[in-house]
């Protein structure tokens, strides 16, 4: 996961907050999730596309 993407997330996060009117204790509560769920999805992100690999049989000979 590069930066590039996780710029994309943050842009649809705060679209998102734009179009539901959040207040600023729910924009600052959904930023601090967002960063946390940004953070495990980078630390295994390896780990997420082998599952998804495995899951949806891709890249396999058949």
């Amino acid at each position: 996961m590069d930066t590039k993407d996780k710029a994309i997330i943050w842009v649809l996060y705060l679209i998102v907050a734009m179009i539901i009117h959040l207040n600023l204790y729910a924009v600052i509560t959904g930023a601090i999730i967002i960063g946390i769920a940004i953070k495990i999805i980078d630390a295994n992100f390896a780990n997420i596309i082998y599952w998804l690999q495995e899951r949806f049989n891709i890249n396999s000979r058949q």
